[in-house]
């Protein structure tokens, strides 16, 4: 197995040793709102939904700013481990656009799954949300923080305001 340098996908470990545990700092939190989901219809995989995004606001110290009325969360319910894959743009306060795609899974009862699929509030600390930003990127000009937001990895958290 060839050594990497160290910092290129963290430090080295050596072999028998047990790797550093990640330290995670709150980076951004982003608040999207959303139109009512459009049901594509049943897959294999399960019924398919298209969820279209329509604006929100990002805070935090990595960035302030909204989220553009583009882009969808796109879904795949009815299963036990429902899919979802959200792909839309931040516009910073500077101007500078981030596009940000999201890879996500969701755990919950089959009443509470119901539920959210009727748009009927449930209590966030019954659902098991989690998601991985897998593509930040800027698009335009040198962001401050962007190599930040480009290379380190982000995980996140996720609970419906309303239903």
């Amino acid at each position: 197995m060839r050594a990497r340098p160290a910092g290129v996908l963290g430090p080295r470990v050596e072999a028998g040793r047990t790797p550093q545990s990640p330290v995670l700092r709150h980076a951004f939190t982003v608040r999207v709102e959303v139109a009512a989901p459009l049901t594509v219809g049943r897959t294999a995989a399960g019924t398919r939904r298209v969820v279209p995004i329509t604006g929100g606001a990002v805070t935090g110290p990595h960035g302030s700013g909204r989220v553009l009325p583009v882009g969808a969360d796109y879904q795949v319910v009815g299963t036990e481990i429902p899919w979802l894959e959200a792909k839309y743009v931040l516009e910073l306060a500077e101007g500078h656009p981030v596009y940000v795609g999201n890879r996500a899974m969701r755990v919950a009862s089959a009443e509470d799954s119901r539920a959210i699929a009727q748009g009927i509030p449930v209590d966030p600390q019954r659902v098991y949300f989690r998601c991985a930003p897998c593509s930040p990127r800027t698009r335009t000009g040198r962001v401050r923080g962007s190599t930040t937001l480009s290379r380190d990895g982000s995980v996140g958290g996720f609970h419906s305001t309303e239903g």
